[in-house]
C-alpha cells in the first residue's frame, strides 16, 4: 500500500516509520495555505518560529537550495531531502531541520499519548503489529500505545488499538495494565469501556503495592471498580510454603501464587511473612511485607539456634487473610569456622595447646574437641587421631583465644593436635597444629666417689 502521507518510498527511512510521520506531520503544519507547497514566505515563518529568521539573501541562497527542479516553491520531495539531510545548505538550514523534527516528532506511542487519532490510524492502517509495539526508550517504562492511551484518556484511540489487536491486559515495568493506569488517572469513560471488554483488575503496582481500589480518587470510578470487584471475601493462604537455606543467617522462603476464586476477586497486594522457631508456634520471631506480585522473599537473622518455620498470608484491600500452613524446618545458622592458628608448646610428657576462637556462624560455640595423633616410627604404623578433652566455652567471654594442657602424652614423643568447634548446627571442619615433640625425662649423669 502506498503511503497515505503522499511522501515518496526514496525516503531513508522505513514507511509510516516514526521519522517518516514527523516529517509529514512538520510538513503539513508549515504549509499553511495546505497547497501542497512551502512557498518563499512560509518558509520565511518557518525559520522565524523555529529561532532562526533568515536576511533576504539567505532566503534567496535557501530557495536556491532546496528547490531542486526550479519551480519556485519547496514540494514534499524537496523538504523531505532537506529533513533528511540530503541536499547540500547552510549549516542555519541544518539546525533548522533539527530542531523541526525535534519538535514534531511522533512514532505510535507519542501519537497515542497525544490522542491524534489520524495519526494513530495512519500507524495501524500499515501495520497493525505496531499496537503491541513496546517503549523501549530510556524512560519508556516498557510501556505499550493503550497504556499511553489509557493514561492520557483517549477513549477513541483505545477503541482503535483493542480493534487492531492491542493487549488489553498487558503489564508495564511497573506491573500495572491500561485500566489501571486509566483508574487512576480519574479517566472514567476509558475505564468504563476497558472493564466492558474485560480488563482483568487484578494486578498491583510493584512500586508501591497499591491495587486498583487504592488507586480510585473519585466516588463515581470507586463505585465503578467495587460493582465488578468482589471486596467481601479475604484472599486465600499461598500453597506450598518452603524454607531453605543457602547463605548463613539468611531465611529463603517461597510460596506458590494465589489462586484466585474469580475474576472478580480483590487482587493481592501483598504477603506477609512470618517466621516461628518450630517449637514455638505461636509467638512470630520475625514479619516482613513483600510486594503482591513476590513468591519469594529473604529473612536475616543474626543468631538462632533452633530450627525455624515460616507462615505466609496474603493481604487485599480486604484485610490479611488467613496463615498458610507451616512450611519445612530449617536452621539458619551454619557450623562454626575452623579454628584457627592451633599452636603447641612442648612440656614433660604434656602439650601447651593454643588457638584463636572461630567465627560461630550464627549459633553459639559450646564447646570444643580437642584430638592428638602420634607422629608414625615406621612406614606402615597406624596413625590414629585420641580424643583428648571437651572444654565448654563461654560464648559471652571477650577472650578471643582457648589454652589448653594435654597430659599423660609419652615422653619425647612427637604429636600433632587437632581442634574443632562444636555449635547448634554441628561440629565445625578442624584446625591443625604442626608436629611437636614432649620433653623426655632429665637424666642426671652419675658422680664417681
Amino acid at each position: 500500500m502506498a503511503p497515505s502521507n503522499g511522501f515518496l518510498q526514496s525516503s531513508l527511512f522505513p514507511p509510516h516509520s516514526g521519522e517518516q510521520m514527523t516529517i509529514a506531520i512538520a510538513f503539513k503544519k508549515y504549509d499553511t495555505d495546505g497547497s501542497g507547497k512551502i512557498d518563499a514566505e512560509e518558509l520565511t515563518n518557518l525559520c522565524s518560529e523555529l529561532g532562526a529568521p533568515l536576511s533576504p539573501e539567505e532566503m534567496s541562497d535557501a530557495m536556491a537550495a532546496l528547490d531542486a527542479d526550479n519551480s519556485g516553491s519547496i514540494d514534499k520531495d524537496e523538504f523531505t531531502a532537506w529533513f533528511e539531510g540530503r541536499n547540500t545548505v547552510s549549516s542555519k538550514l541544518r539546525a533548522v531541520a533539527k530542531r523541526a523534527r525535534l519538535e514534531n516528532y511522533v512514532d505510535i506511542h507519542v501519537a497515542c499519548w497525544q490522542g491524534a487519532t489520524e495519526v494513530v490510524a495512519e500507524f495501524l492502517a500499515n501495520d497493525k503489529t505496531l499496537a503491541r509495539a513496546v517503549d523501549d526508550s530510556d524512560c519508556g517504562g516498557a510501556y505499550l500505545p493503550l497504556h499511553y492511551a489509557a493514561y492520557a484518556g483517549h477513549l477513541k484511540v483505545c477503541e482503535m488499538l483493542l480493534k487492531a489487536g492491542a493487549d488489553l491486559n498487558a503489564l508495564n515495568s511497573a506491573g500495572v495494565s491500561a485500566v489501571f493506569l486509566a483508574i487512576q488517572q480519574d479517566c472514567l469513560e476509558v475505564a468504563r469501556f476497558l472493564i466492558r471488554s474485560c480488563a482483568r483488575l487484578d494486578c498491583v503496582d510493584n512500586q508501591h503495592n497499591l491495587c486498583v481500589l487504592d488507586v480510585c480518587f473519585s466516588p463515581e470510578m470507586d463505585e465503578l471498580v467495587q460493582s465488578v470487584l468482589d471486596c467481601e471475601h479475604l484472599a486465600p493462604p499461598p500453597a506450598l510454603v518452603e524454607v531453605s537455606c543457602e547463605k548463613h543467617g539468611e531465611l529463603n522462603v517461597s510460596w506458590q501464587p494465589v489462586s484466585r476464586k474469580n475474576e472478580r476477586s480483590l487482587p493481592v497486594s501483598a504477603f506477609q511473612v512470618k517466621v516461628f522457631a518450630e517449637d514455638s508456634p505461636d509467638e512470630p520471631l520475625c514479619e516482613k511485607t513483600v510486594n503482591g506480585n513476590c513468591t519469594s522473599a529473604t529473612v536475616t537473622f543474626t543468631s538462632q539456634d533452633r530450627a525455624l518455620v515460616a507462615r505466609v498470608a496474603a493481604r487485599s484491600r480486604r484485610g490479611i487473610g488467613e496463615d498458610s500452613t507451616p512450611s519445612n524446618p530449617c536452621f539458619v545458622a551454619a557450623v562454626p569456622d575452623p579454628p584457627a592458628k592451633v599452636q603447641c608448646k612442648p612440656l614433660r610428657n604434656a602439650l601447651k595447646v593454643t588457638w584463636e576462637v572461630p567465627k560461630s556462624r550464627g549459633s553459639k560455640i559450646r564447646k570444643f574437641e580437642v584430638y592428638t595423633m602420634r607422629k608414625p616410627e615406621q612406614k606402615g604404623d597406624i596413625q590414629q587421631w585420641v580424643k583428648r578433652a571437651s572444654p565448654k566455652h563461654n560464648a559471652s567471654s571477650v577472650r578471643r583465644s582457648v589454652e589448653l594442657t594435654i597430659e599423660g602424652l609419652h615422653p619425647s614423643t612427637e604429636y600433632k593436635v587437632k581442634v574443632l568447634g562444636v555449635n547448634g548446627r554441628g561440629k565445625s571442619k578442624s584446625g591443625v597444629s604442626k608436629f611437636v615433640k614432649t620433653i623426655g625425662p632429665t637424666i642426671r649423669p652419675k658422680i664417681r666417689s
